[in-house]
């Protein structure tokens, strides 16, 4: 396993996610920042409220961690932009 998914793993058990829901919290995570890269904390928390997952509420670093790993595993894109600064794409002026 991924040093960085199992760090995860091992934040969302101290945040109070059972062993037994980690992969429906992950995947829930996951298809929560898959529809906007640019997906804020405080959105995600409120999605994540709203799929069921209420007693659960991401901190930034939390957050960030799980953005990482899933755009090392493909679930999502990486982000365009990073704080607001547009990244150029090879062959743009």
């Amino acid at each position: 396993m991924n040093p960085f998914m199992r760090e995860l793993i091992y934040r969302l058990v101290a945040k109070g996610v059972k062993l037994d829901d980690i992969a429906s919290f992950i995947g829930s995570l996951a298809n929560s920042m898959s529809f906007d890269a640019h997906i804020t904390l405080e959105e995600i928390n409120r999605r994540m409220c709203v799929s069921g997952w209420s007693d659960i509420e991401l901190d930034d670093h939390t957050f960030e961690l799980a953005r990482s790993c899933f755009e090392a595993e493909g679930l999502i894109q990486a982000k365009e932009y990073h704080k607001g600064v547009k990244k150029k794409r090879v062959g743009q002026a």
